[in-house]
C-alpha cells in the first residue's frame, strides 16, 4: 500500500538506477585497473628488480608503488617525480630507450 504512492515509486526508480550505475562503475574500474596492474607488474619486475634501480626506477621498487606510479601517469597525467623531472625519461637513461616509449 505504501509503494503505491508516487513518491515511493520514484524513489524505487532512483535506487534501481543507482544500483545499475554502481555495476557500471565497478566494471569500468576493473577495465582501468587490469592493464595498469599488468604494466606495473612488468615495470616492477624489470626496472624495480634491478640491483641499482636509478633515479627513474626508484618509483618501481614495490608493486604498490609501481601501481600508483603507473596509475598516476596514465589516468592523472602526472608522470613526474618530486623534483618535476619526468620519470620515464630518467628510467630510459638508466635502463634503455624502451622505457621512454611508455
Amino acid at each position: 500500500r505504501v509503494m503505491r504512492v508516487q513518491l515511493f515509486g520514484d524513489l524505487l526508480m532512483m535506487i534501481r538506477g543507482a544500483l545499475g550505475g554502481i555495476r557500471t562503475l565497478f566494471w569500468s574500474v576493473v577495465l582501468i585497473c587490469f592493464p595498469v596492474y599488468t604494466v606495473a607488474l612488468i615495470l616492477r619486475e624489470t626496472i624495480g628488480n634491478a640491483p641499482q634501480p636509478g633515479e627513474g626506477g626508484i618509483h618501481f621498487t614495490t608493486l604498490s608503488e609501481a601501481f600508483f606510479t603507473v596509475f598516476r601517469c596514465t589516468v592523472a597525467g602526472d608522470c613526474s617525480e618530486e623534483g618535476g623531472r619526468p620519470i620515464f625519461v630518467l628510467a630510459s637513461r638508466e635502463h634503455g630507450w624502451g622505457y621512454g616509449m611508455l
